[in-house]
């Protein structure tokens, strides 16, 4: 019997450096900028000011509002996915129910779900974001879920990123929502990490993604 699409398998999938591209552009920006020579791979302990303002500042950058850049539009302009990206998607939109599931500035929620419409129209359910501004009877307050609590919560039970912290924690107890963690792409922030678990694979391309997942829904 073919599955209804509310049977389908939820499956998360990050969007910067796998859906976008991201973190080379982004360190590019930060360079241009601050006069600077960092590579995405260096700790970010080691750069010119202290991590958090390291993230301020590349939330400023994404943002548009870092006073007197050169290009305030980058950003938007690098929201295009590749196209073996964007046929992959296609594929396994077609067979499960993917939700884009991003650490990303709660304030980049338009452009995001902008470019997903124009590249990846009917492909993700929904785009959610682990910091997102909600509206109380006391006014708007920033909530905050981590990504394993939103696996649980749409029980995803596959989530395809490039960040082995987000799918470690995923992986963690014994009601780990994840049976599966893709661990994808060329992982620019993350060079050379692992995760020590066997439900966790390194999935370079997403040729090996849809064939680990694959084999994980046929078991």
């Amino acid at each position: 019997m073919e599955r209804t699409k509310n049977d389908k398998p939820a499956i998360a999938v990050d969007l910067d450096d796998v859906v976008f591209p991201c973190a080379e552009g982004l360190v590019a920006a930060y360079n241009e900028h601050y006069g600077t020579n960092f590579r995405p791979n260096m700790p970010q302990s080691t750069w010119d000011v202290p991590q958090e303002e390291v993230q301020e500042r590349f939330n400023g950058l994404q943002l548009g509002t870092t006073p007197g850049m050169v290009k305030p539009g980058w950003f938007e302009e690098m929201q295009v996915p590749g196209r073996e990206t964007i046929e992959a998607l296609r594929r396994l939109a077609a067979k499960y129910r993917l939700y884009a599931v991003s650490a990303r500035h709660y304030g980049l929620v338009d452009v995001t779900k902008q470019s997903i419409e124009k590249y990846l129209p009917d492909v993700f359910e929904q785009v959610i974001l682990t910091r997102r501004p909600v509206e109380t009877e006391n006014g708007i307050k920033i909530m905050t879920d981590s990504k394993t609590e939103i696996y649980r919560q749409y029980n995803m039970t596959v989530a395809i990123d490039d960040s082995p912290h987000h799918l470690k924690r995923g992986l963690e107890g014994d009601d780990a929502p994840l049976g599966l963690a893709i661990l994808f792409g060329e992982r620019p922030w993350h060079p050379g990490a692992t995760i020590d678990d066997l439900r966790a694979i390194e999935c370079r391309t997403w040729a090996e993604a849809e064939e680990a997942i694959a084999r994980y829904f046929a078991r």
